[in-house]
């Protein structure tokens, strides 16, 4: 997929009222979802991200790349709707670390 698939929105986390999971600064919700999932996180200097969503045989389903993101709080708009329901690994890597975390898709 490329980027054009993606809105990607920076400023400060918002109160949005649903479940999420947070893997030490980076924020799935909501979790579970059926279509759509927003995934914020936060750099403190600009780097390189690559976001992948697994099944849970660890295949590479999707990869969002990011060749140049600005310090400071992001979020990606990212439409989940043509994965069928299950438990999926969603991953986010930045130059200096990897955070990990399951995400739950319902019907």
């Amino acid at each position: 997929a490329s980027n054009s698939d993606f809105v990607i929105a920076q400023g400060e986390p918002t109160s949005h009222g649903m479940l999420e999971a947070d893997w030490a600064g980076f924020i799935v919700y909501p979790n579970p979802a059926s279509d759509m999932v927003n995934i914020e996180f936060s750099l403190s200097r600009e780097e390189p991200v690559v976001i992948t969503i697994h099944n849970l045989v660890g295949m590479e389903l999707e990869t969002i790349r990011i060749p140049s993101c600005p310090a400071g709080t992001h979020r990606i708009q990212h439409s989940i709707d043509h994965h069928p329901a299950g438990t999926y690994v969603i991953r986010c890597l930045t130059g200096q670390k990897v955070r990990s975390g399951l995400l739950h898709l319902l019907d």
